[in-house]
């Protein structure tokens, strides 16, 4: 096929195409050029929906470029609000860390040194 039309099929519509494809024998030329015509016409339609496609992507990419207006304003409400709850756990959080007394301590003991003093007399009784 070469790229001069004959038949001059790009002016013809869809149907016209598609009636020279049906009423004629397959090695027939208009048909050779009525199918190619179609080919071409479906490549450029897809070609079209690429192009489409394509710039809708780009738009979306640029948009998504620019952060939403509240991702700083959310950001900073997050952070003073953890900030202020730590504040208001402090006391509980700092008892967990105080040192415990020794579990050997005598209910009767004021002071470590005292009932360290009781426990040693006592063993030196027995």
């Amino acid at each position: 096929m070469t790229n001069k039309d004959p038949y001059n099929m790009q002016d013809k519509t869809m149907e016209e195409l598609l009636q020279v494809i049906c009423n004629r024998v397959p090695d027939a030329l208009d048909h050779q050029y009525a199918l190619a015509e179609i080919r071409r016409r479906e490549h450029q339609e897809q070609n079209n929906k690429a192009e489409k496609r394509h710039e809708q992507i780009h738009t979306r990419l640029i948009e998504l470029k620019r952060p939403h207006w509240s991702l700083t304003p959310v950001f900073i409400v997050t952070f003073l609000a953890m900030l202020f709850a730590a504040i208001a756990a402090w006391p509980i959080i700092q008892s967990w860390f105080q040192a415990s007394p020794p579990g050997y301590t005598n209910s009767n003991c004021q002071s470590q040194q005292s009932c360290l003093k009781a426990k040693t007399q006592g063993q030196q009784k027995k």
